[in-house]
């Protein structure tokens, strides 16, 4: 009988053991700050990791250094060939969900993307085209210098478009917190000043948002923004807040693991630049 007692002691006190450890993780990761501290503790200061991102508790994202760009730097965007077939369904692309497999172009295009330029108004930025005069929100500017190196467009997207195409919307804004994507904020691709598409059938209404530069030439675009917070409010001047470009051909919306992303750092105001 003692030694059966022994036993059930001895599980009690194995049991009340990893209680107390629970006990105190919980009490660490629901401190304020424990959390950040724990894991600013922790290589890379992370909590861990996926496919080149890191997931942290204010819902944010780290940079995979691989596919990070600077302000300024020119980087290849290439589009991988394959045989498109029309089919009684449509195309049959072929596309296995990969990024090369998803830009609207085979071969390279080459990217500049400038420092991010905040004006109080569309009409400040000077827009011919502006969706909506009366919002009274803040819009940022980024320029995009593009270089069509020896790429070619996909036929489906002729086909379905009615001429050489690309979606500027493929180029996604985001604000940053830290070094981190603040999947928080949000902003909304306002304006777009760009070559305009001859014979463009598909979306005619939309029709600046299109773009296409041919083989050997090169373009500049720019891209205007309207970058809002959790609760919608403006946050297109926030002091605090620096900006990725997220190139996204695939509309994985925050899912940007395997997308490149360009730092544009903060934003300029454009009224403080007029004005020295």
């Amino acid at each position: 009988m003692a030694r059966k007692t022994k036993r059930v002691n001895r599980g009690t006190a194995v049991a009340l053991a990893v209680a107390a450890v629970l006990v105190a993780t919980l009490a660490v990761a629901y401190a304020p700050g424990a959390y950040q501290a724990l894991t600013q503790a922790l290589p890379g200061g992370e909590a861990g990791e996926s496919d080149g991102w890191s997931y942290e508790a204010d819902c944010s994202y780290e940079v995979d250094p691989g596919w990070s760009y600077q302000a300024g730097e020119a980087f290849d965007l290439t589009g991988r060939y394959y045989e498109e077939r029309e089919t009684a369904r449509g195309w049959d692309s072929g596309d296995t969900g990969s990024f090369e497999d998803a830009l609207p172009w085979y071969g390279t295009m080459r990217i500049t993307a400038s420092r991010p330029v905040w004006y109080p108004s569309a009409e400040a930025a000077q827009f011919p085209y502006i969706a909506d005069p009366s919002s009274g929100r803040g819009v940022v500017v980024v320029m995009l210098h593009i270089e069509n190196v020896d790429a070619q467009c996909r036929e489906s997207v002729r086909d379905s478009a009615g001429a050489d195409s690309l979606l500027l919307t493929m180029f996604e804004l985001a604000q940053t917190t830290g070094g981190s994507l603040a999947v928080e904020s949000s902003a909304e691709q306002l304006e777009v000043d760009a070559p305009r598409v001859e014979g463009l059938v598909y979306q005619n209404d939309k029709a600046s948002g299109y773009t296409w530069v041919p083989q050997g030439a090169s373009v500049d675009v720019r891209l205007g923004y309207e970058v809002f917070g959790g609760d919608n409010e403006d946050e297109s001047h926030n002091g605090d807040a620096s900006y990725y470009l997220v190139v996204d051909p695939m509309g994985k919306t925050y899912d940007t693991s395997g997308l490149p992303v360009v730092e544009l750092g903060l934003a300029q105001d454009a009224t403080e630049g007029s004005a020295s």
